[in-house]
């Protein structure tokens, strides 16, 4: 597996051989892949990485670092933060009802325990996170893919 990544990230190298602009959009990837839009990721990473001219393999890399099993702390961790930035969102009150409703499989009494401006405030709360927690993310990927590159090129990469 670590000797097909390898080729893989000398093929992109080849593309492109900058290693900075390849950590670049490797962590605009892990940045939206970070933000709550879970499902069309790919399709904005494609939007981003053609609109600034990024590379487009090592961007849907970057995506890939979301997968399923991690979403959930992902999430939970961004909205944490959002939380504690925003001060509003869905409490664990207001969750444990929701989650009653959702188990029994009445999603329309679940939808109205808890509000369309709770939703919505719940939403944003976790977009803060997200946009905090990826930032954060994306700043560490970048360096770490840079340092990699680097090495796996043999040289600084200037």
């Amino acid at each position: 597996m670590f000797k097909r990544l390898k080729a893989n990230i000398i093929h992109i190298m080849n593309i492109d051989p900058d290693p900075r602009s390849i950590a670049l959009a490797f962590s605009v990837g892990v940045f939206v892949t970070l933000t709550p839009f879970y499902g069309i990721h790919f399709w904005i990473v494609i939007l981003l990485s053609t609109l600034f001219r990024l590379n487009h393999l090592a961007c849907l890399t970057g995506s890939l670092v979301n997968i399923p099993p991690v979403a959930p702390l992902v999430y939970t961790v961004s909205y944490i933060i959002g939380r504690n930035i925003t001060g509003s969102g869905i409490g664990i009150e207001e969750a444990s009802v929701s989650l009653d409703h959702l188990i029994s499989g009445n999603l329309s009494q679940a939808y109205r325990s808890i509000g369309i401006e709770l939703f919505f405030s719940s939403f944003m709360t976790l977009l803060v996170g997200c946009i905090v927690f990826g930032s954060l993310v994306s700043f560490i990927s970048y360096r770490i893919m840079l340092a990699f590159l680097r090495k796996v090129k043999g040289g600084s990469g200037e």
